[in-house]
C-alpha cells in the first residue's frame, strides 16, 4: 500500500507482517537509524512524533493486555504474525528484553515463551481471538 509519510523511511521500509520469518523489534530494526528515520516531520521540540514502520492493514483487533508480576506464558505460536506494543513494564520473549516504548513484531507460528519480574501492559493486534492457557 503507497502511503504519504512525513518521515524518511521509504516505502521498502515498512513490513509486511506477512512476509517476515523472525522476530523483529524496535530495538533491532534499521538501527541504529531507526528514531531518525521514523521521525515524523511535524515534530517539535515538546511534541515528538514517530512512525512505527509497519503495515496494520492485516489487522482487525486492538487488545490492552496487562500481565501480573513473575508471570511465566508458555511456549506457543499462533497461526498470524502478531504485534505488541509495550505501554509499562518489561517481559522477555525468549530471552530477550523488551521494555516500554519498545514494539515487536512476531511472524506467523514463531515459538515463543514470555517471561516477565516485573509484569507489564501491552497494545496487541490481532486478527483471530487469542487464547493461550497460562
Amino acid at each position: 500500500m503507497k502511503q504519504d509519510l512525513s518521515c524518511d523511511l521509504t516505502e521498502g521500509e515498512i513490513i509486511d507482517p506477512t512476509t517476515i520469518r523472525e522476530l523483529i523489534s524496535s530495538t533491532t530494526y534499521l538501527a541504529p537509524n531507526l528514531e531518525k528515520k521514523t521521525s515524523h516531520r511535524g515534530s517539535t521540540e515538546k511534541i515528538k512524533k514517530s512512525y512505527i514502520p509497519i503495515d496494520f492493514t492485516i489487522w482487525d483487533q486492538c487488545l490492552v493486555t496487562s500481565v501480573e508480576k513473575q508471570t511465566h506464558i508458555q511456549s506457543h505460536s499462533h497461526d498470524e504474525p502478531l504485534f505488541r506494543y509495550v505501554l509499562e513494564g518489561s517481559f522477555r520473549i525468549n530471552g530477550i528484553l523488551h521494555k516500554a516504548g519498545d514494539w515487536v513484531l512476531l511472524p506467523q507460528n514463531f515459538v515463543y515463551e514470555i517471561d516477565t519480574e516485573d509484569g507489564y501492559k501491552t497494545i496487541s493486534h490481532y486478527y483471530t481471538i487469542c487464547v493461550v492457557e497460562h
